[in-house]
């Protein structure tokens, strides 16, 4: 039992290779079978991809620049509490 299941991912594997030319490693497998998914359910319900994207980058710039602003602020509000405990 165990070696026609080592035998046959095996093969899962190297077809796998040989048809995508990528290493079978889980989370590239992973990306590559939702963005294959995603753009064919945007063909078929005429969504907009493109915008879909930069919307998403948009989102994730404007998310880490609030993100900075609060870590600055934190780091600045711990520097005036050390400040006023020392006094």
């Amino acid at each position: 039992m165990t070696y026609f299941v080592t035998y046959g991912t095996a093969m899962a594997c190297y077809a796998y290779w040989v048809l995508t030319k990528q290493d079978y490693i889980l989370p590239d497998v992973r990306d590559r079978q939702f963005l294959i998914s995603f753009h064919k359910r945007a063909k078929r319900d005429a969504w907009d991809a493109d915008r879909y994207n930069d919307l998403k980058d948009n989102l994730q710039v404007s998310t880490e620049h609030g993100l900075e602003r609060n870590r600055q602020f934190q780091g600045l509000a711990s520097v005036v509490e050390n400040q006023t405990s020392d006094i």
